[in-house]
């Protein structure tokens, strides 16, 4: 046995603290500032100085590009697949369906799709209580669902995909749907809208996003006690994002999260006066 043989096996993965990649990212943003305000500086000096003006712009672009790389390669460490999250659903959905006597099928797609950690951590409880408001009030009991022509199991489709600089975040059941007369009569209840106010079927879904709402007849430990999706909303504003409902009565639901890769960058637009 050579010596080769018995040497230990090197590992290629580093634990870093995120809170040093979150500092190192702060430091990239300062140099991405100040190459700005060099690059500008460089131009000016090659429009008035023939010689050195111009070799210096040419310095300053390389070290654009080098700090334009940098930036790229952090962001792409602070990147993590959302599987991370997913993981987590399939032991909620069994849980809830066997609490309310159902039969429920979750489906994950996309669980390869990467987004920043600081994404990762604060979409979690969001999609809890989608899940969690789709098992109770969407998927029906399985001699419902019988009743209706459909299979006496549903089915909770959860799917994540990039879509240029945002990750689009969608939630389907093929339950009940939503009864948007329904959600506009306790709107018109609590004063949500006017008696004259007139609103799509779809505009009236959204209503479900107000604070407190509820349609839930009964009070259980899954629902009725107004907390859930305006807690979503409450998440998706924390994260730059927005969340969408769509219905069709007796087919199912769908929401639609659309959140950023990343909450590290900041689009700036800079105007001299």
């Amino acid at each position: 046995m050579d010596a080769a043989s018995l040497a230990p096996a090197r590992s290629s993965m580093v634990r870093v603290d995120f809170a040093k990649l979150d500092h190192l990212l702060n430091l990239v943003g300062e140099l991405i500032v100040h190459r700005t305000k060099l690059n500008e500086l460089a131009r000016q000096i090659a429009d008035v100085v023939p010689g050195p003006g111009p070799e210096l712009l040419e310095a300053v672009r390389q070290v654009a590009g080098v700090s334009t790389q940098l930036q790229e390669t952090i962001m792409d460490v602070r990147m993590l697949p959302i599987r991370h999250v997913f993981e987590r659903f399939p032991r909620l959905v069994r849980d809830l369906a066997r609490q309310g006597g159902k039969q429920v099928e979750l489906v994950l797609q996309g669980e390869d799709t990467r987004v920043d950690k600081a994404v990762i951590d604060e979409i979690g409880e969001p999609l809890v209580h989608l899940i969690r408001n789709a098992v109770d009030h969407g998927i029906e009991a399985p001699a419902a669902r019988v009743a209706h022509g459909k299979p006496a199991t549903g089915t909770l489709l959860l799917s994540a995909a990039q879509e240029s600089s945002q990750v689009v975040i969608t939630l389907v059941d093929d339950g009940s749907g939503i009864d948007a007369a329904a959600v506009r009569r306790k709107a018109l209840e609590r004063g949500i809208v006017r008696a004259d106010e007139e609103l799509s079927d779809r505009d009236a879904v959204q209503l479900i996003f107000t604070e407190g709402f509820s349609t839930a007849r009964t009070v259980t430990d899954v629902s009725g006690r107004g907390v859930g999706l305006d807690v979503v909303v409450q998440s998706m504003e924390r994260l730059n994002g927005l969340i969408e409902a769509e219905t069709i009565p007796g087919a199912g639901t769908k929401f639609t999260l659309q959140l950023p890769l990343t909450l590290a960058i900041i689009t700036v637009l800079m105007v001299e006066v």
